[in-house]
């Protein structure tokens, strides 16, 4: 289980990320359009060589019989969230029906990509990052699909499957299959260090474009719904995982991986999503900058707690 000191350090990595992203927007070094320039090559460059790397250094074929579960487990966890949240819903405050749908969306879709990473990579063996990239596959899934569909739906099915058969997709499976066959035997250690190299500009990139987009997001009208999404990101939907996961047979090690993604606050990417599908972007950014503040406490005293067990 991963120390609370670990945990918050790996929080205030990543919020010390976003500040730089902040800063560089506000001191006009790039500007919009140079941030979602950059964001889609991190996306759909520099993350998919992450996976790469990651599965094949690490990856065990002979753990696909334990490991099928996760991708199932990832997207039931999401689309769990989502009838949470439409259950709840009008308890908010505001009537909009978009700021609605966001709310659901928030509720269904958790930083499953991001701060997770963080943690793994400063607390867990170097095979648990091997692992939650499969268990990824099934958010991947589901946040093209249930994440779209909460947001008010989408008419283009073929945007749609484009995404499932997104670079990040992609390189996990092409990765699997040179791992079955044996490739870290045989792949240079050139291309290796390059894939290494590349992937490890992925994540601290994202964070910092996300960043840049939350300049502003905050507004005092929005406080009771805010508060509402917190406490239901992180404390109801934690609460209600969790005891799916514990209720599941999974070994150790998986059942840890699928408990740090189940304390996640919101995603960091829904602003994006909310801009691009239906929502309201400036309550996804308020959503996605208190969830995370919020985190520094919950994250860490959740597992603590959980440790004491």
């Amino acid at each position: 289980m991963p120390s609370a000191s670990i945990v918050f350090s790996s929080i205030t990595e990543l919020f010390g990320l976003f500040a730089l992203g902040w800063l560089i927007r506000w001191k006009g070094y790039a500007k919009k359009e140079d941030f979602d320039t950059w964001g889609k090559i991190a996306a759909e460059v520099f993350y998919p060589f992450l996976i790469f790397h990651s599965i094949i250094r690490d990856f065990d074929p002979a753990r696909v019989k334990s490991l099928w579960v996760m991708p199932a487990l990832a997207f039931g966890l999401m689309f769990a969230g989502a009838v949470v949240g439409l259950l709840v819903c009008r308890g908010m405050k505001t009537r909009d029906p978009a700021t609605r749908r966001t709310f659901v969306h928030l509720c269904a879709m958790n930083n499953f990509i991001y701060l997770p990473i963080f943690i793994i990579q400063n607390s867990l063996p170097p095979g648990a990052l091997a692992d939650f990239f499969v268990f990824n596959l099934g958010s991947t899934i589901g946040f093209w699909t249930i994440g779209i569909f909460t947001l008010g739906g989408v008419t283009d099915w073929r945007r749609t499957l484009r995404h499932l058969i997104s670079p990040p997709l992609l390189s996990m499976f092409l990765a699997i299959g040179l791992a079955w066959s044996g490739a870290r035997g045989w792949l240079p250690a050139s291309f290796l260090a390059v894939c290494r190299n590349t992937g490890s500009l992925s994540v601290p990139l994202m964070l910092i474009i996300i960043g840049a987009t939350l300049q502003g997001a905050f507004r005092r009208d929005q406080t009771r719904d805010l508060v509402f999404i917190t406490v239901l990101r992180l404390v109801v939907l934690p609460i209600l995982y969790i005891a799916i996961i514990k209720a599941l047979p999974l070994p150790p090690d998986l059942e840890l991986l699928a408990v740090i993604v189940a304390l996640m606050p919101t995603s960091a990417v829904s602003p994006v999503m909310a801009r691009l599908y239906g929502g309201v972007p400036a309550f996804a950014s308020a959503a996605t900058l208190v969830t995370h503040l919020a985190s520094l406490v919950t994250v860490p005293l959740a597992f603590w707690w959980l440790s004491r067990g």
